[in-house]
């Protein structure tokens, strides 16, 4: 299963970069990235399309290590942190080295006003500004938690930090999606093109990869 954690060197503006390095050859995801946003009511099943929409539970979210915040999606990293030179001299720069990653989430609800799909985010590349990042000297329930999961402090000083999707963000999926019956009856007759009763779902696969570009924060 692939997971893709944009350590701390890969800002937003280097996303596309990223994403086109770990999952698809580069020309096909700079075509994606650059393609229009297609209405979800609109996207063709089997097919590449680009989705853009609010993010919303489905039946259940989860609490992230850090912040102990509700949300579908976490990315937690703690860091090995040292001070460098910066480039010429000058003031110094904090380096981080990745040391732990924690990745979870549960499918959860893209909308946009044509519609909804579910997306399944297990495997899925994503692009994710950091929401919150602490010290070990800033956090004693930090320092907790890495002493629990026994990760030793190595006579260095750690950071930590998170990266979510909670309810209410906005996100686009970049993938392939299929069709399943759509158990919500109050679902309008007629919102996709094969009738009443159906909905897309985005998953990853090898084959296939799923990404996830955070809008709301970027």
């Amino acid at each position: 299963m692939l997971l893709l954690l944009i350590g701390t060197a890969v800002v937003v503006g280097g996303g596309a970069y990223a994403i086109a390095r770990m999952t698809r050859q580069p020309e096909e995801v700079r075509r994606l990235l650059e393609a229009s946003v297609v209405p979800i009511a609109q996207a063709i099943e089997a097919t590449d399309v680009k989705i853009e929409g609010t993010v919303e539970a489905l039946d259940e979210t989860i609490e992230s290590p850090l912040t102990a915040t509700r949300c579908v999606y976490f990315e937690h990293v703690v860091e090995q942190v040292s001070d460098a030179g910066a480039p010429g001299g000058g003031t110094t720069a904090m380096v981080g080295v990745p040391i732990h990653r924690a990745v979870d989430g549960r499918p959860f609800i893209v909308r946009d006003t044509s519609g909804y799909a579910i997306v399944d985010p297990a495997g899925a590349a994503t692009l994710l500004r950091i929401d919150h990042r602490i010290t070990e000297e800033q956090s004693a329930a930090g320092v907790f938690f890495r002493r629990w999961m026994g990760i030793a402090a190595m006579g260095t000083r750690h950071a930590e930090q998170e990266r979510l999707l909670v309810p209410g963000d906005r996100v686009l999926v970049i993938g392939r999606a299929v069709r399943e019956p759509d158990p919500d009856v109050k679902t309008v007759a007629g919102m996709y093109r094969d009738g009443a009763g159906m909905r897309l779902r985005f998953t990853h696969s090898p084959r296939f990869p799923l990404q996830l570009v955070d809008e709301s924060k970027g």
